[in-house]
């Protein structure tokens, strides 16, 4: 099921004694028939933009913390993957998102759909995102995340054409 406007609130876990609390609204979600079984589980989350995603190194604040959340929402139940996807997009140019098992934070090249080779890798970019996520379902039947190495955000295929930043910021 797809689901629009999303809220969610997550309990930062923290080892400070002030508690921190996020509050949001994501604009898409792919989960559950019953979302309100795990409201903070969503498969799959696209967080759209009216400016230029393309612009900007990383997509802005509302993607990221919720991926942290259900990153650490994972952590914190004892899953043995943690990692975590998510698309910037405003319907024309996309980014996609993860955070790592690790905790690391990687950005693919930005995509038009103005570009045939850019739409099919974008359409395979959510295929796996989705296939990858079904797997994580306790009703799956395959275990967690067994679709984690056939995506990699790092691929040099994802950036054939593009100026990408390396990770001290210099082409």
């Amino acid at each position: 099921m797809v689901y629009g406007k999303v809220a969610f609130r997550h309990l930062l876990l923290s080892s400070r004694s002030r508690k921190i609390i996020f509050n949001g609204c994501v604009d898409y979600a792919i989960g559950r028939a019953f979302l309100s079984l795990d409201p903070n589980s969503p498969l799959v989350l696209a967080s759209t933009k009216v400016g230029s995603i393309v612009e900007r190194a990383v997509p802005g604040p509302q993607l990221l913390i919720y991926l942290a959340s259900i990153r650490q929402s994972r952590e914190a139940r004892g899953r043995t993957d943690i990692a975590v996807y998510g698309v910037a997009s405003n319907g024309f140019q996309w980014k996609f998102v993860m955070i790592t098992h690790p905790g690391f934070i990687k950005v693919s090249a930005p995509f038009s759909t103005a570009f045939l080779d850019d739409t099919k890798i974008i359409l395979d970019c959510l295929a796996f995102m989705v296939a990858a996520a079904a797997l994580m379902l306790p009703t799956s039947g395959i275990g967690e995340h067994a679709a984690g190495g056939q995506w990699d955000i790092d691929d040099p295929s994802l950036h054939i054409g593009r100026n990408t930043e390396s990770d001290d910021g210099t082409e």
